[in-house]
């Protein structure tokens, strides 16, 4: 749980960041419990649209609980059909909230389920990086809009497609926290994550360019040229193949992707109203892997505190232009279902960037930089 600033503390004298966050998949929504937490630590609040169209769910998520320093709100709006006033009516429930306090000089963060902000962490660092090692590179891009006199930031946009180069990593782990146990083999699969770059997207606004009744609500969902000198991207993960299918015995591995349990083909097709990419066809006929040949590598974020240098070779040399996605949402480590990325640490399966305090047998946010988080994570996938 991201432990939020009071309302009123800011770094840099920035205002505060709003971040309205749309979960439009329905029962296609697997991102939530990762990519809504990921937003909370660059924000200063979080206010969540879902969506009701009428049919039963069979994916439930309790806002209140999972997230019960978030604020939410149901729609019925589709936003594959209108996207237009999906946004607008986020923007009209956020602004009803009554915990929630936009004003004029404020920023809003519009950032979907299915999406994560990438930060590139190599020098220079942002102020109060030590202070809020995630906020401060919000901050600084809100501080760089502001002294150019910018009301609205295009964020670099990124489609992340495929894990591909697939390899099982071995490096020696303490078998204790302190090493006084000895050390482990530890086992890690990692693959290089491939992505296509489709311009940017206005998601970063100032509280009154919303209240303008005449702002054209298309530039949030529409791609423009991005801002040049970021350290902050958009990354979709709503375009890659995928699915959530066990081993069914007596098979012995998963069944290959088809049109007919490709969940990931189906969240490209609906997307893809929205935003369609010309290099990622959708449609009949079903062509993958053919439709991401495309698709650039980019860096991992292989190396953990037991491992200081990461581990090498990568199988495919990364891209430079993508050299600045170092802290995305997901990575290298991976299950059945080849889009979700989940950091292992202590044995565990641990949300991020949190730990598991031994005394209270919970877990607690882990005090860490980005650049830590790139460099030194605990990812150690638990010894058999």
């Amino acid at each position: 749980m991201p432990q939020w600033q009071a309302a009123g503390i800011t770094a840099n004298g920035a205002a505060l960041v709003h971040a309205l966050c749309g979960a439009q998949y329905g029962d296609l929504e697997f991102d939530v419990g990762k990519s809504i937490r990921w937003t909370q630590w660059f924000t200063d609040d979080l206010f969540i649209t879902d969506i009701n169209l009428g049919s039963p769910r069979y994916w439930i998520v309790n806002w209140t609980f999972t997230y019960p320093k978030a604020f939410h709100a149901v729609t019925g709006v589709n936003f594959f059909a209108d996207p237009v006033r999906f946004r607008q009516t986020q923007w009209r429930q956020a602004t009803a909230e009554p915990g929630l306090q936009f004003d004029d000089e404020d920023w809003v963060l519009f950032m979907d389920a299915h999406e994560g902000l990438a930060i590139d962490t190599r020098d220079p660092q942002p102020d109060d990086a030590d202070v809020e090692p995630f906020k401060a590179f919000m901050y600084r891009e809100i501080a760089r809009a502001e002294a150019a006199s910018k009301d609205r930031v295009v964020l670099p946009f990124y489609a992340f497609v495929k894990h591909d180069d697939v390899i099982t990593a071995h490096y020696d782990a303490p078998a204790f926290e302190d090493g006084s146990l000895g050390f482990t083999t530890a086992t890690c699969a990692m693959g290089t994550p491939y992505y296509v770059q489709r311009q940017g997207l206005t998601r970063l606004i100032k509280v009154k360019v919303l209240k303008d009744p005449a702002f054209n609500w298309t530039t949030i969902d529409q791609p423009s040229a991005p801002a040049t000198g970021l350290n902050m991207a958009i990354v979709s993960y709503g375009y890659a193949h995928w699915n959530l299918q066990d081993i069914v015995p007596p098979a012995t591995r998963v069944e290959p992707l088809s049109e007919a349990n490709d969940d990931g083909y189906r969240m490209r097709n609906l997307l893809s109203m929205v935003r369609p990419i010309p290099s990622l066809p959708y449609g009949s006929p079903y062509h993958p892997p053919a439709d991401d040949t495309g698709a650039t590598p980019g860096p991992w974020a292989a190396a953990d505190i037991n491992t200081p240098d990461p581990i090498e070779p990568q199988p495919v040399t990364p891209n430079p232009a993508f050299a600045g996605l170092l802290v995305p949402l997901y990575d290298n480590v991976l299950r059945l279902n080849m889009r979700d990325g989940v950091w292992y640490e202590g044995g565990e399966l641990g949300n991020i960037p949190l730990e598991w305090d031994d005394a209270t047998g919970t877990w607690h946010p882990r005090n860490m930089s980005a650049q830590e988080w790139h460099a030194t994570e605990d990812w150690v996938a638990p010894v058999e």
